[in-house]
C-alpha cells in the first residue's frame, strides 16, 4: 500500500470509530431521557433506537414512539 492508501484507510477506520462512539452516546442519551421521565426501563431495545436514529428521528421523536409503545398505542414487535 502506498502512503496515500494507508492514510485513507486510517481516516476511514477513525471515522467509523467516531461514528460508533457517537451512536452509542446517542442511544445512551435516549435511554437517559426515558429514565429522566420516570421509566424504570426503556420500552425500546437499543437496536431499535439505533435504527430510528439512523432513519433521522430526533431524541424527542424516539421518546414519543417509546411512550406510544409503552401505553399500547403503537404495537411493539420484539426483535430477535
Amino acid at each position: 500500500m502506498t502512503y496515500d492508501e494507508n492514510a485513507k484507510l486510517y481516516y476511514h477506520i477513525c471515522s467509523l470509530e467516531e461514528k460508533e462512539r457517537k451512536m452509542k452516546n446517542d442511544i445512551d442519551n435516549v435511554q437517559r431521557l426515558f429514565a429522566f421521565y420516570g421509566f424504570a426501563s426503556c420500552p425500546i431495545p437499543r437496536k431499535k433506537i439505533a435504527s430510528l436514529l439512523m432513519r433521522g428521528k430526533s431524541h424527542d421523536q424516539i421518546y414519543e414512539i417509546g411512550c406510544g409503545i409503552f401505553c399500547g398505542a403503537i404495537p411493539h414487535v420484539v426483535e430477535n
